[in-house]
């Protein structure tokens, strides 16, 4: 998906001066690519959702700009619920596997306790 000139400027806001900006962007293409900036909006939610990346707070308010309070609300509590159970099917499935292999004697002393 081509975003023209504003593909260099995507990325996850630190401060209010980067939301205010990819607000105003996605406020743009979302007048003619609604759909799309849907997806991407979803996309990025889950993907900081699952993986706890902090941020979620931008995140919140950047759906509410952009989808207006009520749908913003309502996708964002759909998103953080769907991304925490995400956290938690990779923590219990993936994780748990990873570190019984690499660490079992930590696993073993913790068990013991």
């Amino acid at each position: 998906m081509d975003l023209g000139p504003f593909g260099d400027e995507i990325q996850f806001p630190k401060n209010v001066q980067q939301l205010k900006r990819i607000v105003h962007i996605f406020q743009q293409y979302q007048q003619d690519h609604y759909w799309h900036v849907l997806a991407i909006f979803i996309a990025a939610y889950l993907y900081k959702q699952t993986f706890s990346i902090p941020g979620s707070v931008f995140t919140n308010i950047c759906a509410g700009a952009v989808f207006g309070l009520w749908h913003g609300f309502l996708l964002t509590c759909v998103l953080t619920a769907c991304g925490a159970t995400n956290c938690f099917l990779l923590s219990k499935f993936v994780t748990k596997t990873i570190i019984t292999h690499y660490f079992p004697g930590k696993i073993k002393l913790l068990k013991e306790k």
